[in-house]
C-alpha cells in the first residue's frame, strides 16, 4: 500500500516539487513551484481518498519503473530532469529518475498528481 510519493522536476525555466502522503488516514499534499508563490502550499488535505489514490498509483506500476530514463544516442545540453520517490507502507522506497525521457505512463502519472495537488507546470512532458 502507498505511504508517500514525491516528484521533483528541474528545468531551465524553473522547478516543481510535489509530495503526497498519508497522515491520520487522509491524503495530504504539498506543492512548491518556482513560477508562482500563490501556487505553493505546505500541508493540504486532498478530497481524494487514500484507497483511490493508492489503487490508481498501483495501476500505473510506479514501483516497477526503471531506475533511470534518458534518450538513447542523443545528448542534451539543456532540458528537464525529474525524480520520483515512492514509499510503500512497508517503508520500501522505489526511486526513478530521468533526463528528457519518461516512462510510458508519465502523463497519466502527472494527471493523477494534479487531481490531488492542483495544477502545476510540468516543463516539457
Amino acid at each position: 500500500m502507498f505511504e508517500s510519493i514525491s516528484l521533483d522536476i528541474t528545468a531551465y525555466l524553473g522547478f516543481v516539487n510535489v509530495k503526497v502522503w498519508v497522515q491520520d488516514g487522509a491524503l495530504h499534499y504539498s506543492r512548491n513551484v518556482m513560477t508562482s508563490s500563490e501556487a505553493n502550499c505546505n500541508d493540504e488535505v486532498s478530497s481524494m481518498s487514500v484507497d483511490e489514490f493508492s489503487k490508481r498509483l498501483n495501476v500505473l506500476g510506479i514501483a516497477d519503473w526503471k531506475k533511470h530514463y534518458e534518450p538513447v544516442g542523443v545528448v542534451y545540453m539543456d532540458g528537464v530532469s525529474w525524480e520520483v520517490v515512492y514509499e510503500d507502507s512497508d517503508y520500501k522506497k522505489h526511486k526513478s529518475t530521468g533526463d528528457n525521457e519518461y516512462p510510458v505512463n508519465w502523463k497519466k502519472f502527472l494527471k493523477l498528481l494534479k487531481e490531488v495537488a492542483g495544477d502545476f507546470e510540468t516543463y516539457g512532458d
